[in-house]
């Protein structure tokens, strides 16, 4: 809670004086319930695709100048202690990036929504149309590129 006292931060640039209920939880310097902690080095070296995806959709933004590399950082920051810890690092990015284009109007909550998903629809409400294992004819496609499909037999 707000006890009135105030963290001095100088870094040489007359910053501010940061209260301790804005610090965040992503400020941990100083934190005694975490030296005993293990801290996590395994780096498989590997990225999965959702993750190789948001490091794009950032790179892409900065570079159209829809948003800054900052910008990135005050929005993993001010994630609640809660999703701080739990997410993962793109995790963080991924929402961090959604909440700036919501805020900036690049798209709306709606779009937003619908990106995801979107709310449920009556057709989702529906009875499925097949049973498992029944026979279905799939029509024949002309596709434009050479794309298989193992998963049709």
């Amino acid at each position: 809670g707000a006890t009135g006292v105030s963290f001095p931060v100088d870094d040489g640039a007359g910053q501010w004086r940061i209260p301790p209920w804005r610090a965040g939880p992503h400020d941990l310097g100083g934190v005694e319930t975490l030296l005993g902690k293990p801290v996590d080095t395994i780096d498989t070296g590997t990225l999965h695709v959702w993750e190789q995806r948001t490091h794009a959709a950032l790179v892409l933004l900065v570079g159209k100048g829809v948003m800054k590399v900052d910008e990135l950082r005050r929005g993993v920051e001010a994630l609640t202690p809660s999703v701080y810890e739990d997410w993962g690092y793109y995790e963080k990015w991924g929402a961090a990036m959604a909440h700036m284009m919501l805020e900036r109007g690049v798209f709306s909550p709606e779009e937003f929504d619908l990106g995801l998903g979107g709310p449920a629809s009556p057709e989702a409400d529906a009875p499925p149309q097949f049973t498992v294992g029944q026979r279905v004819r799939v029509r024949e496609e002309k596709p434009l590129s050479r794309w298989r499909r193992p998963h049709l037999r």
